[in-house]
């Protein structure tokens, strides 16, 4: 690690440590990151987006819609939810302060449906309950192409 990025590690209050060091979901296996990319990024994911400095891990931030916590970075698809593709990732644009696409309900939208169409929990979760339900236990599983894991940062910090 290069000092600019200790120095920029040793900074960090205690509960920031303790905060960007919690466990995520990201993906492992052939898809998961390179070694290089964990020593040089987010030593959880990979991404350089991380907090705009080398070697610190991504903010986590949990689904609005189906709850899985993921570094902020997976969002980089529109702020979308790596895991069930349709919940909104808090921190990005267009992720918060907009209401429920459907007919007189005043909800919170915590997801985009098919038909492009905004949608609070209830109604996302009739549109696409079943499939939010399977990406979950494909995540659980640990099986497909994404291999998702459940880790802290994977390098030291």
């Amino acid at each position: 690690m290069n000092a600019g990025a200790f120095q920029a590690t040793a900074a960090l209050s205690e509960a920031t440590r303790e905060v960007l060091g919690r466990p995520r979901w990201v993906h492992g296996g052939h898809h998961g990151p390179s070694l290089s990319s964990l020593a040089k990024g987010c030593p959880c994911c990979g991404s350089m987006y991380g907090n705009g400095q080398k070697h610190i891990p991504c903010e986590p931030v949990a689904c609005t819609l189906c709850g899985s916590v993921q570094c902020q970075s997976n969002g980089l698809g529109d702020g979308h939810c790596s895991v069930c593709l349709y919940g909104f990732l808090p921190g990005w644009s267009g992720s918060s302060g907009r209401h429920c696409g459907y007919a007189r309900c005043p909800e919170p939208a915590v997801a985009i449906v098919p038909g492009r169409k905004l949608a609070c929990m209830a109604h996302a979760m009739r549109k696409v309950g079943g499939k939010v339900q399977e990406s979950l236990a494909l995540r659980d599983s640990g099986k497909g192409w994404q291999s998702w894991t459940f880790t802290g940062p994977r390098v030291p910090w």
